[in-house]
């Protein structure tokens, strides 16, 4: 169980030095490993971490609907900061106000 996070932390080290190839290589392959698994927690971050990288690239569209989902699937499992990161994330690379009153919404919810 732990390959998969194993690669999704490599990739943000290579997603962070430069490399956005290599991130996209780490994470594709946590990605098999999270759906063989059904790990849809993996699969949220790896999301995440597929989307800052699209955007580090000026990916914009595909980064905004990488990290839509992610911010989806954070939603369905109950897990609010990660979530804002995601919405964070999206509200970074597009304009879209239902991102930003969500991320809002969320925020306020961690902090009562």
């Amino acid at each position: 169980m732990g390959r998969p996070y194993t690669h999704r932390s490599l990739a943000e080290l290579r997603r962070r030095a430069g490399d956005p190839a290599g991130a996209r290589w780490h994470l594709r392959v946590a990605m098999g490993v999270f759906r063989e698994l059904r790990d849809r927690r993996g699969a949220g971050y790896t999301l995440l971490s597929l989307g800052r990288t699209h955007a580090g690239e000026g990916a914009g569209p595909e980064a905004a609907r990488l990290l839509r989902t992610s911010a989806g699937l954070f939603e369905e499992l109950g897990f609010p900061l990660w979530e804002l990161r995601a919405l964070r994330e999206l509200t970074a690379v597009t304009s879209e106000s239902p991102a930003r009153d969500r991320a809002r919404e969320v925020l306020t919810k961690i902090r009562t």
